[in-house]
């Protein structure tokens, strides 16, 4: 071989070397973007105190159908709904502004069949049969 072929083959394999380091520091820069975006992200969603804020939380099953829903209303009432797989209500708690607390558990068509709740008169319950007559009230 010339010296200038042997001079060719090493540049060859130089460059073939420095291409392969190239591609090792693209994927390196690569991850630590990524890892950075990541943490940025973490950082947007949970605030400085380590807690997850939302106007609305819902939870979906591995089908993605909705199960439950956490939310506040326009009149300031606080209500987690759980919902069955066709997405109906079947069991609601609720918590107005002033505090009144209240459950009520419906059927498949979200007709309440019982109903509690702690009211400034008491605590209240009613149960209900399918044509939403009263089973029990009180008081």
């Amino acid at each position: 071989m010339t010296a200038q072929a042997i001079d060719l083959q090493f540049v060859m394999q130089r460059l073939d070397a420095v291409e392969t380091e190239n591609r090792s520091l693209k994927r390196i820069v690569g991850g630590v973007l990524l890892g950075a975006l990541v943490v940025l992200g973490f950082a947007l969603f949970v605030s400085r105190s380590g807690v997850v804020e939302a106007r609305e939380f819902i939870v979906r099953d591995g089908a993605g159908n909705r199960r439950a829903v956490w939310t506040t209303t326009q009149q300031g009432i606080s209500v987690l709904h759980l919902l069955d797989r066709e997405g109906s209500a079947r069991a609601t708690l609720s918590v107005t502004p002033e505090g009144t607390p209240s459950l009520a558990l419906t059927d498949h068509d979200e007709k309440s069949l019982a109903a509690m709740a702690i009211t400034d008169e008491g605590p209240a319950l009613g149960l209900y049969d399918g044509d939403r007559k009263p089973l029990i009230a009180m008081p």
